[in-house]
């Protein structure tokens, strides 16, 4: 009971502040009620209750972000669990981890939630949305993405899209609070993912947001507190995610002037939404008294920013470096916001990682120091012209420190395997440009490869020419897939020419299995696959040449949603 506890405690002093979507004083005391009497406990791991699920979905996602400092005890407390088997259960060699513990309740969570096709409560749908958020920062994001699915229509079939009018003011807010969290996790998980949300408009719903009492009249029943700020801001960001995702991702007829258009128009969006956050959450601002509640807001909505304007302008960096001698410049434009971007969300994240050891343990971090390091790879292998390239190498080192850093997971340590030998590439490929006669930016023929056959029209090395075996993925660089970063650069008006001719990118769905560790699933398969079952028939030497292609490096980088998983 007392790893519970400390579990429970990491929840509300971590992703609470993120997702604030429960009342910790209403939970706290169904603790004291529900779960923590000796007579209740065999009726809790039994899921007697509907309280049982999300009081199990709380303790694992505490434990799965829980820091060094919180776990500092759980080895005590292990020495009193009361069922020797779930002891072992929860060792990994001769210590106890908090990530098994996590394991652990999550299983429990899932068994104890219940048959939610039968019956549907607010407690089911907070557990299936604390359950999609655990999927999230396990790198699980088809298992994420289906489990906010359920929240969704759980939510949606208990009324919480309606106004709620009939319910007391505190089943109200909280009610209220858990759709809207349900509403802004769906559309950045799926976002994050490439894939389309379920979400409507606002005005489709009845629900109002959150009303704070910095703002609203005090006698208004229904203000909440300044943390609760995060959710009216997650949606009004969740907005424009979702709006780039449908417009920039999604609308293949769009041309790619309409879509810089778009672009440019959702870009100004996201600056003023960045500038009409209250003051508490001033993302440009430090304050040495900001409560801890607004710190680790500050610190996610930073993140959240960057990744939005990648989201922005990524759909444009292939164009802008396919033919760099008649690239436009609006192009250029969204390519340097988008570098810009994807430094910034480093360069954020190391100094972080650097100060705040409780970071290091925010494993969905992982994926926004790979997203941002293989688009700096894949824009130095891009030979675009005039850009720092040792700069952006530094960078990419930095997140191999982000990485090891996070050494606990096995996503963590394959991303560093792979983007250090991807790395290297890099290194020889300028070192190569450089003692080229023709100079540095000479054409990307200089780029070594193996086998294949190289398009002097597009500058795309066509990876299924080079291997006939391989099971190919024609994937138009118009409609990448969706995952985000950020960069403080105005953008103009623009008039773009109307292109004619569509990029298009061969993929490989093939990468050998070597080394891997039983439960990894083969990580770089997994990585780099399409969604087939086919088995890797590559050499490890033939894929890195192959990654040498930036547009190879771009489906990498800009990925099909995957499993990713520590476990």
């Amino acid at each position: 009971m007392e790893i519970e506890k400390t579990f429970i405690g990491s929840y509300f002093a971590n992703k609470h502040y993120i997702h604030p979507l429960l009342s910790k004083g209403a939970f706290m005391q169904r603790c004291e009620n529900e779960a923590w009497p000796i007579s209740n406990r065999q009726g809790l791991f039994r899921g007697a209750t509907k309280f049982a699920g999300l009081y199990f979905a709380v303790v694992a996602l505490g434990a799965i972000n829980a820091s060094p400092n919180e776990t500092s005890l759980l080895e005590h407390f292990c020495q009193q669990f009361v069922d020797s088997s779930q002891t072992q259960r929860a060792r990994r060699g001769p210590r106890f981890a908090a990530l098994d513990f996590a394991k652990f309740f999550f299983g429990l969570a899932k068994r104890t939630l219940g048959d939610v096709f039968e019956s549907s409560c607010l407690e089911s749908a907070q557990t299936l949305l604390l359950l999609s958020v655990f999927r999230q920062n396990s790198l699980q994001p088809h298992s994420c993405y289906m489990y906010s699915g359920m929240a969704v229509r759980t939510a949606a079939a208990i009324g919480l899209g309606s106004s709620m009018s009939s319910l007391p003011p505190s089943a109200r807010q909280e009610a209220r609070r858990t759709w809207w969290c349900i509403y802004s996790h769906e559309i950045e998980m799926c976002c994050s993912s490439g894939r389309l949300d379920s979400m409507k408009e606002l005005h489709y719903y009845q629900t109002s947001l959150p009303k704070l009492k910095v703002d609203a009249d005090n006698l208004d029943p229904d203000a909440e507190d300044n943390d609760i700020a995060m959710i009216p801001a997650m949606v009004a960001l969740a907005r424009i995610m979702s709006e780039a995702s449908h417009q920039l991702y999604h609308s293949i007829r769009r041309s790619m002037a309409d879509k810089s258009r778009l672009a440019i128009a959702l870009d100004q969006r996201l600056l003023e939404w960045k500038e009409t956050l209250p003051a508490f959450l001033n993302l440009d601002t430090h304050a040495l008294n900001d409560p801890e509640w607004a710190f680790k807001q500050k610190l996610v909505l930073r993140l959240r920013y960057y990744n939005t304007r990648i989201l922005i302008h990524r759909p444009f960096l292939v164009a802008a470096t396919a033919n760099t001698g008649t690239s436009s410049p609006e192009l250029s434009v969204h390519l340097h916001t988008c570098l810009t971007a994807a430094r910034m969300s480093i360069n954020m994240q190391y100094e972080s990682f650097m100060h705040m050891i409780y970071i290091r343990t925010w494993w969905y971090n992982t994926t926004y120091a790979l997203y941002g390091s293989m688009i700096l790879l894949h824009l130095i292998l891009s030979n675009y012209p005039g850009l720092p390239d040792d700069e952006l190498l530094e960078d990419v080192e930095k997140s191999l420190e982000i990485f090891s850093s996070m050494g606990d997971i096995i996503v963590a340590r394959r991303c560093a395997e792979m983007l250090r030998e991807v790395l290297e590439v890099a290194r020889t490929c300028l070192a190569r440009r450089r003692r080229s006669p023709h100079g540095p930016n000479h054409s990307q023929n200089q780029l070594p490869r193996l086998g294949g056959s190289y398009s002097s029209s597009t500058g795309i090395i066509n990876s299924a020419q080079a291997a006939a075996t391989a099971t190919p993925l024609a994937r138009k660089h118009s409609t990448p897939s969706s995952t985000p970063i950020r960069g403080e650069i105005a953008l103009p008006s623009v008039t773009l020419p109307t292109y004619t001719h569509e990029l298009y990118l061969d993929t490989p769905s093939y990468i050998l299995e070597q080394n891997t560790d039983p439960d990894d699933g083969d990580f770089f398969f997994s990585l780099f696959g399409n969604g087939t079952q086919t088995e890797p028939d590559r050499t490890r030497a033939e894929m890195l040449a192959n990654l040498v292609d930036p547009s190879v490096l771009e489906d990498f980088a800009f990925g099909g949603g995957n499993e990713f998983s520590f476990f």
